[in-house]
């Protein structure tokens, strides 16, 4: 019956849509063929690979070299290795069909490709001046797609496939770079000529472990992603990140390798909105009902943390999105921002101005302020704020006009409600472990200047909301101080029922003249650079409570810090 179908797939016209679908639907669940006579499994194989072969030399271009993928993704990701092992090989000989067939007939004028604008710089890998090839990129939608498919398998626990897949990436960039009318030299050299670090990967790798493996994964990734362009990028991580859910922790391990070279390489080359798709793709596979193996997750966050080197505040608004509590994945990538110092301080910096960030009382202000606004986050409305407002619903009635202004305004204030409370959370969860000690000591007059903000706004938020606002502020807060080990601060907290008052909207101003005074006597040399981060609350733009809350605190400094000379100018 194969050999039947291998003869019929090469009548014209060559067949497709249904009719194919319904050949491959057929043909495919031989890979899982019940024989037990190694003979027979070959004989079915071979014949399965001759239907393939045929179809492709029927039509040999890019687009039905997709179509095939497609059908045996499923088997290159089974949790059988024999399963795996069958689709490489099948891979491999359809590679090797397309290629001498445009070898023999010429590439067909569909799948050239005479673009050369968007060229990346040439990987620094050793090769010989005869086989010097010329440079061109990926398409991702199928060479590049593909690409991502075979990756996992780069690092599968068996030696056979691991071989068989980078085999079959040198073949798709062999493949890719004869698309180019110019490269028709390409025609002679061999798959071992093509990129020669692979090959010399792939003899000096024979025999050795997955984890032996996996550590020569970047080399691997820094040699192939060099040719995707920038406009593919995002593609690329999406479809690689499908490998994080790979049957085999080696294998979903590996992708997660390949992607922190990745973020490392071209990073930075993603755009604000791609950083936030990259993000939320990420979070939504670590976060889902059936997330990766812990270990993974852990490589995965690494990715995050590579990526926030060059985007931290787009990748921090990202992670943030949602509500309260944050899933303990997002928590988990935070305390690795934590331990980082390229991020950590530009995070905590970001969390804390967007902790107390509010739109002004007045909309438009007719005399020069007294003091300097206070600071906002840098990504302005098309960062945290524009990822909450997709999430809140928004009511549809038939409104007059001044009812629509007052939609408007209360939808702007729960934005701001909601990216407060997040970024007050968020700062708990970082704080939560002793890992972050030292980010206490080096941003302590950031970080006890914008609790005593935050105190003062979490008792003025609405009364729906003050309920769980002030409580997250005080756990919040606790953490800060235990984590940094403020034990003055933290002793003044416990006198008078200070911890009990930062919940009550009514007393809450002695509760930050306690924290104040506490501060003034045990970190005196801090007091000066307090002052400086609330000074620009003081703002007329600013609401009244932080107003007075900035007021009352610089009280408590001027009557503790007789001794310091720039509090008391």
């Amino acid at each position: 019956a194969l050999q039947a179908c291998s003869t019929l797939v090469t009548l014209q016209p060559p067949i497709k849509g249904p009719p194919l679908h319904d050949l491959l639907r057929v043909a495919m669940p031989l890979y899982d063929h019940p024989a037990t006579d190694p003979a027979v499994v070959s004989q079915v194989l071979s014949a399965l690979n001759t239907v393939f072969v045929s179809f492709l030399q029927s039509l040999p271009t890019l687009a039905a070299l997709a179509t095939m993928l497609d059908a045996l993704q499923a088997w290159l990701r089974s949790n059988q290795a024999i399963h795996r092992e069958r689709a490489c090989s099948s891979i491999q000989v359809l590679l090797s069909c397309l290629f001498d067939h445009w070898k023999m007939y010429g590439v067909p004028p569909e799948c050239q490709d005479p673009d050369l604008s968007d060229v990346p710089a040439q990987p620094s890998a050793p090769t010989d001046s005869a086989t010097a090839l010329p440079r061109r990129v990926l398409p991702c939608r199928i060479v590049g797609g593909a690409l991502a498919l075979l990756l996992p398998r780069c690092n599968d626990p068996a030696l056979t496939i691991r071989v068989s897949a980078l085999e079959a990436v040198q073949s798709l960039v062999q493949l890719d770079l004869v698309r180019h009318p110019k490269n028709k030299d390409m025609l002679k050299v061999t798959c071992d000529d093509v990129l020669p670090g692979l090959t010399a990967v792939r003899k000096n790798m024979e025999g050795k472990t997955a984890l032996e493996w996996s550590q020569a994964v970047p080399s691997i990734v820094v040699q192939v992603t060099s040719l995707i362009p920038a406009s593919s990028l995002k593609q690329f991580c999406e479809q690689l990140s499908l490998g994080l859910t790979d049957h085999q922790p080696a294998s979903a391990e590996g992708t997660a390798i390949a992607l922190q070279a990745l973020m490392k390489l071209r990073g930075s080359e993603l755009s604000q909105g791609e950083v936030y798709q990259v993000v939320r793709m990420l979070v939504l596979l670590c976060a889902a009902a059936r997330p990766p193996p812990p270990h993974v997750q852990h490589q995965t966050a690494i990715v995050l943390q590579r990526l926030a080197h060059h985007h931290c505040i787009h990748v921090v608004n990202e992670l943030l999105l949602g509500t309260t509590p944050h899933p303990p994945f997002v928590v988990q990538v935070l305390q690795y921002f934590a331990t980082d110092d390229s991020v950590s301080v530009k995070m905590v910096d970001h969390l804390c101005e967007v902790m107390n960030s509010a739109p002004p009382v007045v909309a438009k202000i007719t005399e020069e302020p007294t003091a300097e606004a206070p600071p906002q986050p840098t990504t302005g409305a098309s960062g945290l704020f524009a990822g909450f407002s997709k999430k809140l619903t928004q009511m549809t009635p038939v409104m007059t006009k001044e009812d629509k202004e007052k939609a408007k305004e209360q939808k702007k204030q729960d934005i701001y409600v909601l990216h407060r409370r997040a970024c007050t959370a968020a700062l708990g969860k970082i704080f939560s472990v002793s890992s972050a000690s030292a980010l206490v000591k080096d941003r302590f007059p950031k970080l006890i200047s914008s609790f005593l903000l935050r105190i003062a706004g979490a008792n003025h938020e609405r009364p729906p909301v003050r309920e769980a606002a002030a409580p997250e502020t005080k756990e919040a807060f606790l953490c800060v101080l235990v984590c940094g080990k403020l034990f003055g601060i933290a002793d003044a907290m416990k006198a008078d029922g200070n911890w009990e008052k930062v919940t009550e909207k009514e007393d809450y101003l002695s509760v930050i003249v306690a924290i104040t005074a506490a501060t003034s006597i045990n970190h005196p040399e801090q007091m000066w650079e307090i002052w400086c981060c609330l000074r620009p609350y003081l703002a007329a733009v600013c609401a009244p409570f932080l107003r007075t809350a900035v007021v009352a605190s610089l009280a408590e400094m001027v009557r503790h810090c007789r001794s310091n000379s720039q509090v008391q100018e």
